[in-house]
């Protein structure tokens, strides 16, 4: 039987259709391929860097075991276990804490120094927010007079030696006025005049 003249046209064609489409589907393959591996990476690298984050915030916690600081797991935050109380429109601290805020001071310093010379958090960076804070008591200026506190506590830490080394640590003074999480109500609003200090690790992706 000889072959007509459209068989001979159709198997070339075919040839090409299925040559097409097999190039097409390895070119798929590779791309997802590349892809997929990519985002194991990502993945591996996230699920590393969320381990380490557990391991420096179980480090960051043993602050909690000394005498000058207790944390708060509901604020993920610490506060002075001694309340530190200003007076109404006031940012100078009272010399009767001068010694207890030496001494917490040192205790972060050590604490930054000890996660700096961990062979395991080598490449972390750390941000210590020192937050000021004020009371409800129709003070004109309690967003500006939290800021000051802030101000007064990282000025005193400076004025006696104390300081966090900059290769490691950054150092941020806010102020939340009369806002903010976790605060006294009612009868205590007047406790609202301290600080609060936080250490969050920052892990580079």
């Amino acid at each position: 039987m000889i072959p007509r003249k459209e068989d001979e046209a159709f198997w070339p064609s075919y040839v090409d259709l299925m040559t097409g489409l097999f190039i097409i589907t390895l070119v798929l393959f590779v791309f997802t391929y590349h892809a997929l591996s990519a985002q194991r990476d990502r993945l591996k690298v996230s699920a590393d860097n969320y381990k380490r984050l557990q391991e420096i915030d179980a480090a960051i916690k043993e602050l909690a075991d000394a005498e000058h600081f207790e944390y708060q797991p509901e604020f993920k935050r610490y506060v002075f276990k001694r309340q530190v109380q200003f007076s109404r429109g006031d940012a100078n601290i009272a010399p009767e804490y001068y010694d207890f805020l030496r001494n917490t001071g040192r205790a972060i310093t050590n604490l930054v120094t000890s996660l700096k010379e961990d062979p395991s958090k080598r490449g972390i960076r750390y941000l210590i927010l020192i937050e000021g804070m004020s009371s409800r008591d129709n003070y004109p200026d309690n967003f500006g007079l939290s800021y000051r506190r802030a101000l007064a506590l990282y000025t005193f830490w400076q004025q006696n030696h104390i300081s966090f080394d900059p290769t490691v640590c950054e150092v941020m003074i806010s102020g939340s006025g009369t806002q903010g999480i976790g605060r006294y109500t009612d009868a205590q609003e007047f406790r609202n005049q301290r600080f609060l200090i936080q250490i969050i690790p920052k892990v580079a992706y």
